[in-house]
């Protein structure tokens, strides 16, 4: 395994300075995932070491689509459990440090499927580690993790969610009558 390549190295338009501050570390900026269009994915060194800083976009807040407090709190209670997570570093709910909300991670070895057809030897190992990741996200006991999970109705909160978003997306219009 090694770290995903798909990163596009830009200039440093991520100020470091006051994450610096914040974590009270040594912060370099590596480069940005090139793709996504969720939460902007950083890729960091924190005195040397890999990690990832991510933050919603600037000026756009879908509150579920870019709630990485939530998203904090699901990798902070699977940590130690059988679903490979990343390690929580940090989390930041003051938009005052860089702009936004930020949640910073370890950075985990891993596999980018972006625009790449696997060789035909590694699809059975990636087809198999997807399916043990999601039978270990599956043996999770929800409960023991105190995180939420409110019963039943899941795909009417979620339409009903989608929707929500959709309507405070601007660039909506180009869906058409969806």
């Amino acid at each position: 395994m090694s770290f995903c390549t798909e990163v596009t190295v830009l200039p440093s338009s991520l100020d470091v300075e006051p994450i610096e501050r914040y974590l009270h570390r040594s912060v370099t900026v590596v480069g940005r995932a090139s793709t996504g269009s969720s939460n902007i994915t950083w890729f960091i060194l924190i005195d040397g070491i890999p990690a990832v800083l991510r933050h919603p976009p600037l000026g756009l807040s879908l509150p579920t689509a870019h709630d990485l407090a939530r998203e904090h709190r699901f990798i902070e209670a699977l940590a130690g459990s059988a679903v490979p997570v990343a390690g929580a570093i940090a989390f930041c709910d003051d938009p005052e440090v860089i702009g936004a909300p930020f949640l910073i991670s370890t950075r985990m070895e891993g596999v980018c499927l972006l625009g790449v057809d696997p060789p035909l030897p590694s699809r059975g190992r990636l087809a198999r580690s997807a399916i043990e990741t999601l039978a270990a996200i599956h043996s999770v006991d929800w409960q023991d993790t105190r995180l939420p999970a409110p019963p039943g109705r899941y795909l009417a909160r979620q339409i009903r969610r989608w929707r929500e978003q959709l309507n405070r997306t601007p660039t909506a219009g180009r869906l058409g009558d969806l």
